[in-house]
């Protein structure tokens, strides 16, 4: 097998000289195009703003004898207010500028329990807000901050595209999507959600070079380059990077997915297909890993699963059902934690499970159209240990909504989502039940 993908991943190193190629097919559009945006230019509007202004507030109750208190039992309550700017210039059809801003505060119980740690993430429901620690450009700037409370500004897309009718080039912070995965989606590498997020209007931007070309109608290549820097070096570096590439194809009413990658140290291969089974779509990823550090084995990942929509009570529903295999993945979370590599992907937000085999689902009622229903359920079937989370979404004024949501973890003592102890100490480690609201006014 190691020698199989070798052979694989060896052809993956002429996707820079492929790469090359895409800038010249992408980046110099055509006359006949040129003249046709310049009177498109004339006629529509090139440039557009809005935006969208977002308040949230969360109550937790992280459980005592945790890393987030070690002693006594209380509720947290934390806080944020984002405001978030976005502009888009299209001088012409074959040229495309966006922007995104984000200006934020952030404060409360949780980050005073973790401050000086990077421990906030993996806890709270509203999260940290990110940085650029390892991005190319440092555009991200935390002008106040102490243990109660941060403000923030970054820039989360500053993105130029070129494209004609063989392809595209974007050059920029910009957000990339792999994979057929609804909950869990081992095939996208690029800042991926966490299983647990239940925000994810938008993914964080990453400096990359992302190219596409076209194949007629029925198929496409991408390609991207994220170049990283290491923490620790402030350097960029080939091991903190990511190179990859995604082949994609239809075949009568199904779509197939072929990707090889560089991603950080680590080689990858993966396939993936979606069809459909009646009026319902089933979908699969497959993705192998060759870990380059220490004594580690290759792994295989794995996601699928299944989700329709019906008609009942005259009401619209949807439901989906997933399977997740994490050939990572390890019995005794106590020890996995304690692993390097282990330790090493969780920080870098890579690996968001320890345990093997995973199965989730979700509902959707359609109350009416203005107020919609949720319910996901995650389990870990190993231990068993589940996580609930109910929410709703109510858009009630015109460009105003409101969604709320609870965080409820069940599974007895040394389960992943009931709780583990942490290496080396009595203290265990224990996502936060939790309830959270959420109002956004959008422009």
């Amino acid at each position: 097998m190691n020698n199989c993908m070798s052979g694989i991943l060896g052809a993956a190193t002429s996707f820079r000289t492929i790469f090359a190629v895409l800038l010249f097919l992408v980046f110099f559009p055509s006359s006949s195009e040129l003249a046709a945006s310049q009177q498109l230019s004339m006629t529509d509007k090139p440039f557009q703003w809005g935006g969208e202004f977002k308040l949230l507030g969360s109550a937790t109750w992280p459980g005592k004898e945790t890393l987030l208190q070690p002693e006594g039992d209380k509720t947290f309550f934390d806080g944020l207010l984002e405001a978030r700017l976005k502009a888009r210039f299209v001088p012409a059809d074959w040229l495309d500028f966006e922007w995104h801003h984000v200006i934020g505060g952030a404060g409360g119980d949780s980050r005073k329990a973790t401050y000086n740690t990077v421990a906030l993430d993996k806890f709270s429901i509203l999260g940290t807000p990110p940085t650029d620690d390892r991005q190319l450009l440092d555009l991200s700037w935390t002008p106040a901050k102490d243990e109660d409370f941060v403000f923030y500004h970054r820039v989360d897309r500053l993105a130029l595209t070129l494209k004609n009718n063989q392809g595209l080039l974007r050059l920029g912070r910009q957000a990339v999507t792999w994979g057929n995965g609804l909950i869990f989606n081992p095939m996208d590498l690029i800042n991926p959600f966490s299983p647990i997020d239940v925000i994810r209007e938008y993914k964080v931007g990453q400096d990359m070079a992302f190219a596409q070309v076209l194949f007629g109608q029925n198929a496409d290549l991408q390609i991207l380059y994220a170049p990283r820097r290491n923490p620790a070096t402030d350097k960029v570096e080939w091991e903190e990077s990511t190179f990859s590439g995604k082949f994609h194809f239809t075949v009568g009413k199904m779509e197939f997915n072929i990707m090889a990658a560089e991603h950080f140290d680590e080689q990858m291969v993966g396939a993936g297909a979606t069809g459909y089974l009646g009026a319902a779509v089933w979908r699969f990823d497959l993705v192998w890993t060759n870990p380059r550090y220490g004594d580690s084995q290759d792994y295989l990942s794995a996601v699928a699963n299944v989700d329709y929509s019906w008609r009942w009570w005259n009401k619209n529903w949807y439901g989906f059902l997933e399977v997740f295999y994490n050939g990572m993945g390890d019995e005794d979370y106590s020890s996995a934690f304690g692993e390097p590599e282990v330790q090493k992907k969780w920080d870098e937000d890579r690996l968001f499970t320890l345990g093997k085999w995973y199965i989730s689902g979700g509902l959707r009622t359609e109350i009416h159209p203005l107020f919609n229903t949720y319910l996901t359920i995650i389990s870990n079937v190993g231990d068993p240990s589940f996580i609930f989370q109910p929410r709703f979404r109510w858009d009630f004024a015109r460009n105003f909504s409101l969604t709320a949501w609870g965080n409820i973890a069940v599974g007895e003592k040394e389960t992943e989502y009931g709780g583990f102890t942490m290496p080396g100490t009595n203290l265990e480690y224990q996502i936060s039940n939790g309830v959270a609201a959420w109002l956004s006014y959008y422009f």
